[in-house]
């Protein structure tokens, strides 16, 4: 049986993995909540799930096409094994402008 921390490890992991980087409907459907609600987004903007979708398939992907989520444990000043601990989520790319994260080789 896996704990909640390894629940929480795996469902971070296969949002960024299959949804941010693949566009994965279904498994953004899976994972996110029918009542998220993005305190961030722009007035006018939907601040639901599918204002969320629309920025990741419509706005995210098509500008950084082979974008790659690099997950690691760690800010937020606690222990990594803390299921409230913070992650940090570099993006990379292949090509871009100086300052979209870190250039990967081909």
């Amino acid at each position: 049986m896996q704990s909640e921390l390894e629940r929480n490890k795996e469902a971070v992991t296969r949002f960024n993995k299959e949804v941010i980087e693949q566009g994965n409907v279904d498994a953004f459907q899976a994972l996110m909540d029918s009542e998220f609600v993005n305190r961030s987004a722009p007035p006018g903007m939907d601040s639901g799930p599918n204002g969320m979708l629309n920025t990741f398939n419509n706005v995210l992907r098509p500008a950084l096409p082979d974008m790659q989520r690099d997950i690691r444990p760690g800010g937020g000043g606690r222990q990594s094994h803390d299921p409230q601990a913070h992650h940090r989520h570099p993006y990379g790319r292949t090509h871009g402008h100086p300052g979209d994260g870190p250039e990967r080789g081909n």
